[in-house]
């Protein structure tokens, strides 16, 4: 229904706070990633989705970028992974961290967030590894942290590869030597892909 809102900070609480926009208060959930850029009478743009409670009543979720946003939505969309589920995830790990557990499998490193069992993560996993690389979403390419990560994988995809099948030829190689360095990834993962 809302897409974002832009107005004054009037208050903060912890993770939620209230937008001013044109003299209409909006209570917004956040993560706290989120609520630490905020101050109160600052101007801000939130990126909003809009989520019935269990109780029936909408609630309004607000994000600082798309990548949070757009990760938010992957993880509701699982199947037992709420709200409430998916703000612990991205409250525990960041971005780039979240992209690289599910990329990879690291079910351990998921179920570090409050609420999530190695059940939830389990699903999350499966439901997510091959959608978070699709380009349908609209998670940048460049969500794993910087590094020669997130280079291999730039330079598998140019060469051809998927961004799922890039990303899991690149954690797969570097579970088994994490200190390689960019050529050695990139050579032994068209290497493997040839054999």
């Amino acid at each position: 229904m809302y897409d974002f809102l832009r107005g004054r900070v009037a208050r903060i609480d912890g993770a939620s706070c209230a937008l001013d926009v044109c003299g209409v208060g909006y209570s917004l959930v956040c993560t706290p990633r989120t609520a630490a850029g905020l101050s109160v009478d600052s101007e801000v743009e939130l990126l909003t989705h809009m989520q019935a409670s269990k109780e029936g009543a909408p609630v309004l979720y607000g994000f600082k970028d798309t990548v949070e946003r757009s990760l938010f939505r992957l993880l509701i969309g699982v199947s037992g992974v709420g709200p409430a589920s998916a703000l612990a995830l991205l409250t525990t790990l960041a971005p780039g961290e979240l992209a690289s557990a599910v990329a990879r499998g690291d079910e351990q490193a998921l179920t570090a967030a409050k609420g999530i069992g190695k059940k939830a993560a389990g699903r999350i996993v499966v439901d997510l590894k091959e959608r978070m690389a699709s380009p349908e979403t609209d998670l940048p390419t460049d969500i794993l942290p910087a590094g020669p990560r997130r280079d291999a994988v730039s330079a598998l995809m140019a060469l051809g590869y998927t961004p799922a099948g890039a990303t899991q030829a690149v954690e797969q190689l570097l579970s088994e030597t994490p200190d390689a360095p960019l050529e050695e990834i990139v050579r032994r993962a068209l290497a493997g892909a040839s054999a």
